[in-house]
Order: structure tokens, then sequence, then C-alpha cells
């Protein structure tokens, strides 16, 4: 499946890459949503706290010793 469909974009002339750029930009500037938009069609999309980078990047050392 990708990300278009996932999200609900396929009518949008947008690629799975410059999706996955936009909301990891977002992420970057602390953003809470990323709205995407083609002619009259509006797609807001709401991003967690939460970073896609990983959970678990903070606890490495404590799980691996």
């Amino acid at each position: 499946m990708s990300m278009k469909t996932l999200l609900g974009l396929d009518s949008f002339n947008i690629s799975d890459e410059e999706i996955m750029r936009r909301i990891q930009a977002a992420y970057k500037q602390e953003k809470s949503e990323v709205t995407f938009s083609s002619g009259n069609k509006k797609i807001r999309i709401n991003l967690t706290k939460l970073s896609p980078d990983g959970l678990m990047k903070g606890y490495l050392n404590y799980y691996s010793s």
C-alpha cells in the first residue's frame, strides 16, 4: 500500500517521497499538522508528538548493556 493511498491523497499530484519530506520537515519544525491541498480539496494530517525516527533511540545504551 502506498503512502498516498494510506493518507487518502490518491487524487493529489504528489509522490510518496514528497509526502515523507513534508512530514519530516514538519516534525523538525515541531509543527502539529501538515496540510496537503490540490485545487479545492484539502487534507490535513495531524502529527503526534512522537518522532518517527525511533522511540527507543534514547534507551539504546540502557538495553544493550
